[in-house]
């Protein structure tokens, strides 16, 4: 089994692909009354069936089983026609040499759709770790560590890129380093305190650089005794 002295894990939605706007926009067409805006700033990295059961109180709306799949449908053709992710990504993921995984609260078939609309399927169809199929969803940690034993990663040696305070709490909860992607200047929060934070993926490289010189220096130095046999 391949075992990794560090392991960067990914999140999907927010990170990968600049989905989590484009799922709202979604959302407030199904549910009349909704601004789009305010429920990606309110369920931004929460799992997206607790967020309806919520909006179905509010909305005083049915949440059957044809509205899931409508709303499912309608996602996916919104992000086949126009979602993106930053055209950097395909680089800064070739420079990690395969020590690299995804950490997702989306279920697997939404994960394949998203990055297959935006053509970096290749790189992660077999690094997907899904809450969906775990059955345990962030801010638990179980997802991120599940992640890390598998390639036998130990969390300290673990960098975590995230973009919600859910996911940054995942990712402190299992004793993890996290760099915050935030092109939109929205992680202001005391949630996000202690956390790096870059503005484009680009940017990753030199957090991981800086990362790794951190982990050397904590590292206590090795004692080394000389013994002389008379």
């Amino acid at each position: 089994m391949v075992s990794f002295d560090e392991l960067v894990i990914f999140d999907c939605d927010g990170v990968l692909v600049d989905s989590e706007l484009l799922t709202m926009a979604v959302l407030s067409e199904q549910i009349p009354g909704l601004d789009a805006m305010t429920a990606y700033n309110r369920f931004r990295g929460r799992k997206i069936s607790d967020c309806l059961r919520e909006l179905e109180t509010e909305f005083d709306f049915c949440l059957s089983a044809e509205f899931i799949e409508n709303f499912r449908n309608a996602c996916a053709d919104r992000y086949r026609a126009e979602l993106k992710c930053d055209p950097d990504l395909r680089g800064v993921v070739d420079g990690l040499d395969g020590r690299y995984c995804v950490g997702t609260s989306a279920p697997f078939e939404k994960v394949k759709t998203m990055l297959g609309a935006v053509g970096v399927w290749d790189l992660f169809e077999w690094r997907i770790f899904s809450a969906y199929a775990l059955k345990t969803w962030k801010p638990a940690p179980d997802l991120f560590l599940t992640a890390a034993r598998h390639w036998g990663a130990e969390p300290c040696n673990c960098l975590v890129v995230e973009d919600s305070p859910t996911g940054v709490a995942a990712a402190r909860n299992a004793g993890m380093y996290t760099v915050v992607l935030d092109p939109r200047g929205e992680a202001t929060g005391p949630e996000f305190a202690g956390t790096q934070r870059i503005t484009r993926i680009a940017d990753l490289p030199a957090q991981i650089a800086m990362w790794r010189e951190k982990r050397r220096s904590s590292r206590p130095e090795r004692i080394h005794k000389e013994f002389v046999s008379i």
